[in-house]
């Protein structure tokens, strides 16, 4: 970073500088932000003396460590920091999102967070019931979005999400709420290539192996979209003006070489803005070479993953549950994007692991819940 900048010299005048969403963030991150402080204060203090607020809840989901362990995850987690043990723990004991005469309900998420014990012995560990006023057994879709989706009306389709456990499910269910929408569909195709000096990775891995990749943060090959579609931005475009990764925005027009979208929510809700296709490589890929794509860097996102959706508020909420949760605090983020009970609805398919698992009436689904991260 140029010490010289505008933006250090903000830094450098600022009194307070807030991280939300801190639970997400590994302790190198902290740790880069501790040395790239005393560098521009020129102070050898904790964060070259600077106040650090940072937000966010333990009970929410943790960094993401690629096929990492239980253990590997608590030790990313910031908590594990040597610089940890300078920050004062304040708790904030009101639930801001659930409105206050849902106290039982209310009750019901901490315990979820807090990580439900099994009631009975025959039930495999980690299982929670979910009340049947949650569930949902027809079609979450209609459920949620109804029978038609009206883009005329984004402000109510700006509070509404399907929430999902992985991004390859998320694409699917996507792209059937698109084929809802009326009007012609426009199929964008990216191109893609290796970054590389070996010629044998280029000639090893044929043009159709790249096209069928699509690692996390990235835009399918295929990019499937209608005017009216609900897409999230994948990248930082403009933070000035809103335009972040995981912005959500709603599409006005679709052009050869660049679309026209409007921003669905925050403060700048209503700019327009022109998306161009730009170079992206996944900044986190387990593939054996690097993935060059140029695509318009968005994605469908009338459904999303559990992880992208912290933070984020919804006036209706689906569950979408193939499989069950796979990570500490995915549950509970998940139940906990809703504003009223009466309006988040569970869609559960069954498994050993998950479902009327014990016979009866009642259904199960899995809670993950790392008690080591809750009680440090």
């Amino acid at each position: 970073m140029n010490l010289h900048s505008s933006l250090v010299l903000d830094i450098k005048n600022s009194k307070l500088i807030i991280i939300d969403e801190a639970t997400m963030m590994t302790k190198h991150a902290l740790r880069c932000i501790d040395r790239l402080l005393k560098d521009i204060m020129k102070n050898s203090h904790p964060f070259g003396g600077k106040v650090i607020l940072l937000g966010g809840d333990f009970r929410q989901t943790l960094p993401v460590v690629p096929k990492g362990s239980k253990v590997d995850i608590i030790e990313s987690c910031i908590k594990s920091s040597y610089l940890w043990s300078h920050f004062k723990i304040i708790h904030l004991i009101d639930n801001m999102r659930i409105s206050s005469d849902q106290v039982d309900y209310n009750a019901w998420l901490l315990k979820i967070g807090d990580g439900l014990s099994r009631s009975n012995s025959d039930l495999p560990t980690n299982s929670v019931e979910i009340p049947p006023y949650l569930l949902e057994n027809d079609s979450l879709i209609k459920c949620v979005y109804g029978n038609s989706i009206e883009i005329a009306d984004i402000d109510s389709l700006s509070t509404k999400i399907i929430l999902t456990t992985k991004n390859k499910i998320a694409l699917t269910l996507n792209n059937d709420i698109i084929n809802i929408i009326s009007g012609p569909i426009k199929h964008y195709y990216s191109a893609d290539s290796i970054e590389s000096d070996n010629k044998d990775d280029i000639m090893n891995f044929p043009i159709e192996i790249l096209h069928s990749q699509t690692p996390s943060g990235m835009p399918p090959h295929k990019l499937t979209l209608k005017v009216g579609t609900i897409v999230m931005l994948l990248r930082n475009l403009s933070p000035k003006k809103g335009l972040c990764n995981g912005t959500r925005l709603i599409i006005r027009h679709l052009h050869i070489n660049f679309i026209d979208a409007e921003v669905l929510t925050g403060t700048n809700k209503g700019y327009r803005v022109f998306l161009p296709r730009i170079d992206l490589a996944p900044s986190d890929s387990q593939l054996p070479f690097t993935l060059k794509r140029r695509q318009f860097p968005i994605i469908p996102a009338f459904v999303i993953s559990i992880n992208k959706s912290q933070g984020q508020t919804f006036d209706h909420v689906g569950l979408f549950l193939p499989e069950p949760v796979f990570a500490h605090g995915q549950l509970y983020v998940a139940l906990t994007r809703c504003k009223s009970q009466n309006n988040m609805k569970i869609m559960i398919l069954p498994s050993e692991l998950q479902g009327k698992i014990l016979k009866n009436d009642k259904t199960f689904t899995q809670n993950i819940v790392y008690n080591e991260i809750l009680n440090s």
